[in-house]
């Protein structure tokens, strides 16, 4: 392999001696034509300034840094990038790596904020989950799957009211079972090589929302906000049974055809998936599982059942997904992502017009190879599906599901019959990836 020219270095923590920062120190540094990073990081190397190597500072316009960089490479000139952590652990490494080949590259890692914040608090890593919001005001893209279970969440924040904020949503989303340990500015102490914090505050999301200031800090501040379960928190368990659900007049997919459906969806975890006719959010909730770092809109036309999903997302303790009332398609909002995957559990009736407007709209909203399943009890709503879905090119899949209930007659069982269930998927055309989603 030829000898890289862009070295790209993690600064991990910043190292202080009696309350001094002292400057980073790397071997790579003295070969430098050209310093890239941020200011922060450039602050560490030579007081800001270097008198044998040019400093670029990584601003917003991360397109023209590249070509910059790119001509630097040309001209054959030594670079050196640096980063806060771990260049490749929620760092600029990913960035540089979709851009130069991989010869180019020469990594470094530092200590990451999270390795140093569970050292600092004695907190186990092997189950711990991380997740960023740097640089992010809206908090409804956040891991559900990884709020709803029982392991500790880390997650990196850029000071200023971050926390208070992320404690509204938490409890917004009933997700209030949580201890957090906020952390600031944490550094390495020269003296005893310790890992070390301006200030660690610990609370609970409800005192956190109410006392804002006391957790903001300036910005930017290097910042880790650690989410620990108390017991008695929500279970992150499939499969859910009609006692665990809030619903009107029993009106929730049942399980066999909430499984299959599910499994007809294909969801991956970045995807963003629509639930309409919603009913009771079943479908909605566990597709958020599934997609768990992607976002799920729930419509429902009905005020009472779209409660009825607010309650049973709480319950459920997931933080992804989104209820938005109103018929459709009026309320499929053009605004909104567009979706990877659509399910749709009510709303064609009995094949009138609305139900023909309503699959237009949800196929053209739905991206190319995406995913639409359809659950359907009558007749007419299969035709209407196939007189509008064929036509716009969508290679339909149909089957039928009947599942029956045993119960008990007598000493013996007996088997109750439930309503068939149609279950029409489709995937809509477009330049497949050559991969399965």
């Amino acid at each position: 392999m030829s000898k890289p020219v862009i070295y790209v270095l993690g600064a991990g923590l910043p190292r202080k001696k009696n309350g001094t920062l002292l400057p980073f120190e790397h071997p790579a540094l003295a070969l430098a034509d050209v310093i890239v990073g941020g200011r922060q990081e450039l602050e560490l190397v030579f007081g800001g300034t270097a008198q044998h190597a040019e400093m670029l500072k990584i601003g917003k316009d991360i397109p023209a840094l590249i070509a910059r960089m790119k001509e630097n490479l040309r001209q054959g000139k030594t670079q050196v990038v640096l980063a806060g952590g771990d260049p490749l652990f929620h760092g600029i490494g990913s960035t540089l790596l979709s851009h130069f080949d991989r010869e180019e590259l020469c990594f470094s890692p530092g200590i990451s904020s999270p390795q140093a914040a569970a050292s600092l608090l004695g907190l186990n890593q092997a189950n711990m989950r991380i997740l960023s919001l740097h640089g992010k005001k809206d908090f409804t893209a956040l891991d559900g799957g990884a709020l709803a279970g029982s392991a500790l969440v880390c997650i990196l924040a850029d000071g200023g009211d971050c926390p208070s904020r992320l404690a509204a949503f938490l409890l917004e989303r009933g997700l209030g079972h949580f201890r957090m340990r906020i952390v600031n500015e944490m550094h390495i102490d020269a003296a005893d090589g310790l890992v070390k914090a301006e200030k660690i505050i610990s609370t609970d999301p409800a005192k956190a929302a109410a006392s804002g200031e006391d957790c903001a800090q300036p910005p930017p501040c290097r910042q880790i906000i650690i989410l620990e379960p108390c017991q008695g928190g929500p279970d992150p368990a499939f499969g859910n049974t009609a006692d665990d659900y809030a619903a009107e007049n029993s009106l929730f997919t049942k399980w066999p055809v909430r499984a299959a459906a599910l499994y007809a969806l294909n969801i991956a975890p970045g995807h963003t998936v629509w639930d309409i006719g919603a009913g009771s959010g079943a479908v909605g909730l566990e597709a958020a599982r599934l997609a768990h770092s992607g976002r799920v809109f729930a419509f429902e036309q009905s005020e009472t059942r779209a409660r009825h999903i607010l309650e049973n997302r709480q319950n459920a303790g997931i933080a992804n997904l989104e209820v938005r009332i109103g018929t459709a398609p009026g309320c499929l909002d053009p605004s909104l992502p567009r979706p990877d995957r659509i399910f749709i559990g009510g709303g064609l009736g009995s094949g009138d017009v609305q139900g023909s407007a309503l699959l237009k709209a949800a196929w053209g909203s739905l991206l190319p190879e995406g995913r639409m399943v359809i659950a359907a009890i009558l007749f007419s709503s299969l035709e209407l599906a196939r007189e509008i879905l064929e036509p716009l090119g969508a290679g339909l899949e149909i089957i039928q599901l009947r599942a029956d209930q045993a119960s008990k007659l007598g000493e013996s069982l007996y088997f109750k019959a439930r309503n068939p269930v149609f279950l029409i998927a489709a995937t809509k055309p477009g330049a497949s990836s050559g991969c399965r989603q």
